[in-house]
């Protein structure tokens, strides 16, 4: 529940050992005490996307969703990646170095190896699907056009997050279990 928090961690631990004054820790007071410390943001969604780990990605888009964070504000992370992504492996494609590129893209020097790996994994023609899929995506959260056959809105984005990572398509019954 603290996501490599540990002071968060360290924390739990003496505010359990001042709830159970009488040294005995139960399941109930454990889950009534526990507060969850991970912080997550659309920022580090796609940065987990990028490197390939669509559990942690599923995760945090679990997160962000009961957080009440809006799935336009995630789309629009994840499709700014895809654009940058998209341009750099085109450029690469042409003759360009990758750092130029990066650097022509915004994208910062602790991200490029992220970028790197994502462009290892994917395609040319992967990334131009990912573009189209984050295009309906974005017309789908902004209420432009309905895709109920497809699922809700976070749905949608966890689609578009297992692609970017390297996973096929994800069917409702089985997007469940690929988080698990």
């Amino acid at each position: 529940m603290t996501e490599g928090n540990v002071l968060a961690a360290a924390q739990e631990i003496d505010r359990l050992k001042i709830l159970c004054d009488d040294g005995a820790v139960t399941l109930d007071k454990l889950k009534n005490s526990l507060a969850d410390h991970a912080r997550f943001n659309v920022y580090t969604l796609c940065d987990a996307c990028l490197a390939g780990d669509f559990r942690q990605a599923d995760r945090m888009l679990a997160r962000l969703e009961s957080e009440g964070v809006e799935p336009v504000i995630a789309t629009w992370a994840i499709a700014r990646d895809i654009r940058a992504l998209l341009r750099v492996k085109q450029g690469m494609a042409a003759g360009e170095a990758f750092a130029p590129l990066c650097q022509s893209m915004q994208i910062w020097a602790q991200r490029q190896s992220l970028f790197r790996r994502a462009m290892e994994r994917l395609s040319l023609t992967d990334l131009m699907q990912l573009m189209q899929l984050a295009a309906g995506l974005d017309q789908s959260v902004k209420g432009q056009s309905r895709h109920d056959s497809i699922g809700s809105n976070w749905f949608q984005i966890k689609q578009v997050c297992a692609r970017l990572s390297g996973l096929g398509q994800l069917t409702f019954s089985d997007s469940a279990t690929r988080a698990a």
